[in-house]
């Protein structure tokens, strides 16, 4: 079995007792939605050490290398690679539209955009690519979001997130070369271009009273926010900015 499978089997057997736990009120405060904050904050400081030793410095150094149209490009053509894939959630989440969005931007960036490398789909045609994740696929079908929990290396996530990470991470097309050929250079290249360009957000972390309360709170917003397509109800954002009023589930309404 593929060192993925194994990982994403080991999360559903780790993780679904605290979804379930979660069904029934356990995740509702900011202290219960992170009953794994003194371990999450030491993986936090791991993940922050590591990033500035390793990371940070090799993505600069790409930086420097490249201009903004190159990692414009590259950026473009890793996000086409996965239009199909947001697609099949779109269609999941019961809408076509957006899955329809997505395969356009994917036919026509494929061809006229050289592969992906350049987006005529928004330039000349306004078509807007909508990204789906089965975290958000599990959401609409009423899976609980769970604990808040920071994976080694990865970053911020939730119980959800990481189950539906997981399992995307075997059907994304940039991972599924990298095991079929044992040639990572193109998910290196990804991971580091996509390092690259979180370089104008560090500032916001670095100026944050407690930047591990800052990530994680964003991170819960950033995802419910996609979860509603950028538009949740009053009565969620208002759950979302002030959890200990949160009496129920997100998505019961």
């Amino acid at each position: 079995m593929p060192q993925l499978r194994r990982y994403a089997l080991l999360l559903m057997v780790v993780l679904f007792p605290t979804l379930a736990a979660a069904q029934v009120g356990f995740v509702r405060s900011a202290d219960e939605f992170d009953p794994l904050e003194r371990y999450n904050r030491r993986v936090f400081a791991f993940n922050q050490t590591m990033d500035r030793a390793v990371i940070r410095p090799v993505a600069r150094g790409y930086e420097k290398i490249t201009t903004q149209g190159v990692r414009t490009s590259v950026t473009n053509f890793f996000a086409n690679l996965r239009l199909p894939l947001s697609a099949a959630h779109a269609l999941l989440q019961g809408k076509p539209r957006v899955a329809g969005r997505n395969l356009t931007r994917f036919s026509i960036n494929s061809t006229m955009g050289v592969l992906g490398l350049f987006d005529p789909a928004s330039r000349r045609f306004d078509i807007q690519g909508q990204q789906e994740d089965l975290g958000q696929t599990l959401a609409v079908w009423g899976v609980p979001e769970g604990p808040f929990i920071v994976l080694p290396f990865i970053g911020p996530s939730t119980g959800r997130d990481a189950v539906g990470g997981a399992v995307d991470g075997i059907a994304d097309p940039v991972s599924y070369y990298a095991r079929q050929e044992r040639e990572f250079r193109p998910l290196a290249l990804d991971l580091i271009n996509l390092r690259a360009s979180l370089f104008h957000t560090e500032r916001y972390i670095d100026e944050a009273y407690d930047p591990y309360s800052f990530v994680r709170d964003a991170y819960r917003q950033r995802r419910w926010y996609a979860i509603y397509d950028g538009e949740p109800p009053a009565d969620v954002l208002d759950r979302i900015l002030m959890p200990e009023d949160d009496p129920a589930d997100l998505l019961e309404d």
